[in-house]
């Protein structure tokens, strides 16, 4: 689209339009799946136009603005990455300190470690509460949604969680996701 430069700053108008884009698709647009609008309705749209010099100040102002918000954007994108670069070398570090002054063992031989109980859940409350891995929400539980489950006292007994219990996804989706 040409403009008239001695009437219209190109920069003012592409400001307008991202300004106007919604507007002029619902004032002028036609079509359900894509929307189109037609050469006729531009050319026939009235828009203001301010004097040349004051469309100029407004796109300076505009410019300004947006190149300041897309300098804050990649800032806030390169802090993040060098947060998380950080994070990551830290635990690494910590770690691997662990590691090499200490001796490496088998989970096996420091711990015991279960498979879960399978039972249908319900809401009714028909035995002990019956931890799911997907009521494990940003590692915090909300016991009052926790559904029951009917379990024998020997299978009570054998998977009830005590305090020092560390619950963790050995298999699908979830794999590696924990709760203690």
């Amino acid at each position: 689209m040409e403009t008239d430069p001695e009437q219209l700053d190109k920069d003012f108008l592409y400001y307008f339009f991202d300004y106007d884009k919604e507007l002029i698709k619902n004032e002028q647009g036609a079509g359900t799946t894509m929307v189109h609008v037609s050469k006729r309705s531009m050319e026939g749209r009235i828009i203001p136009i301010p004097p040349l010099e004051e469309q100029r100040r407004i796109v300076t102002i505009l410019d300004e603005a947006f190149g300041a918000l897309t300098l804050a954007q990649e800032n806030t994108k390169a802090n993040i990455r060098d947060v998380t670069s950080i994070l990551e070398r830290s635990l690494d570090l910590k770690f691997l300190k662990v590691s090499e002054n200490s001796p490496l063992l088998k989970l096996g031989d420091v711990s015991k470690i279960e498979y879960g109980f399978t039972q249908k859940s319900s809401i009714e409350p028909v035995g002990p509460k019956f931890l799911r891995i997907t009521d494990i929400q940003n590692g915090t539980v909300d016991w009052e949604k926790v559904p029951y489950c009917k379990t024998s006292s020997v299978e009570l007994e054998k998977y009830l969680l005590k305090p020092d219990d560390i619950v963790f996804a050995r298999t699908g989706a979830t794999t590696g996701k924990s709760y203690r």
